[in-house]
């Protein structure tokens, strides 16, 4: 899927990216493996934002996504995104969510090296 078409539903100057936490250099901080998706404006910050926790249930791993009400406007800016979710079946492993990011042109912004001076 092309990354233009991904994000025509997004507010200007915002495109669709995720953060893969645990793997971030600042995951010592982080409780659990999370993805967290979002509308990232070019200019900073984000226009909505919403998570993906990896828990397990019966002892087998699942994703399950969690939002506040002002994530609500994913869901119709960026159903290409919900449709593939919906098409891959179930998801048991962040990974495997991260591959559907991927498949539909979402933008891996994670910081996985330290910045200097921090």
């Amino acid at each position: 899927m092309a990354t233009d078409t991904i994000n025509s539903k997004l507010p200007e100057g915002c495109f669709l990216a995720y953060v893969v936490s645990h793997e971030a250099w600042y995951s010592s901080v982080i409780d659990g493996r999370r993805v967290s998706i979002c509308a990232e404006s070019r200019g900073g910050g984000v226009a909505w934002e919403f998570l993906a926790v990896e828990k397990n249930v019966g002892g087998e791993p699942t994703v399950r996504l969690e939002f506040f009400s002002d994530a609500f406007d994913a869901f119709f800016q960026v159903p290409e995104l919900f449709n593939a979710i919906g098409e891959h079946g179930p998801i048991g492993r962040l990974e495997d969510l991260v591959g559907v990011l991927d498949q539909v042109g979402a933008k891996d912004i994670t910081e996985r090296t330290r910045p200097v001076g921090r």
